[in-house]
């Protein structure tokens, strides 16, 4: 029974994505005063807007910035590429 609502659930289309005018906006207020008409940024893992805000205002990292933030980065990297290579 379970098995059968599983597979009826997977053939039905997905959900319609909004209309473009229904679509969620970052909303942050520009230096002219009017809300930002960009789209959030979206978390790639989870498909869902990450803070609401666009990448011009807030979405995005801009790195690190302190010396020991960036020897992590590079940690980080070293890694990465040790990975890669085996």
């Amino acid at each position: 029974m379970r098995l059968a609502r599983a597979v009826e659930q997977l053939r039905q289309p997905p959900p319609a994505a909004p209309a473009r005018r229904d679509r969620r906006r970052c909303g942050a207020r520009t230096r002219a005063g009017a809300p930002c008409r960009n789209a959030p940024t979206i978390d790639a893992p989870t498909g869902l807007p990450r803070n609401g805000r666009c990448k011009l205002h807030g979405g995005m990292s801009t790195g690190p910035r302190t010396p020991e933030g960036r020897a992590v980065a590079l940690g980080n990297w070293r890694r990465m590429v040790e990975r890669g290579r085996r």
